[in-house]
C-alpha cells in the first residue's frame, strides 16, 4: 500500500502459471463511518432473531 491508499496485488496460479492484477483504490462513495456503525448496530438488533431462525432451520435439516 502507498502514501495515498492504493493497494496493489497480484496473483499468480502456480498450476497453470496465469497471473492477474488488481489495483485497489480509496475512492469516494464508499461507506461512512456513520453507516458501518449504523448497520453494526442493526446487526446487534437482530441477532438473536437470526439465531432463533438458524436454529428452526437446523432442526428442519437434522437426522432423519
Amino acid at each position: 500500500m502507498d502514501a495515498n491508499g492504493i493497494l496493489n496485488v497480484s496473483a499468480t496460479d502456480s498450476a497453470t502459471k496465469k497471473s492477474n492484477q488488481i489495483t485497489i483504490t480509496n475512492e469516494k462513495g464508499r461507506l461512512s463511518q456513520a453507516d458501518i456503525d449504523r448497520m453494526v448496530s442493526e446487526a446487534e438488533k437482530f441477532a438473536s432473531e437470526d439465531q432463533a431462525n438458524k436454529e428452526k432451520v437446523e432442526a428442519k435439516n437434522g437426522p432423519f
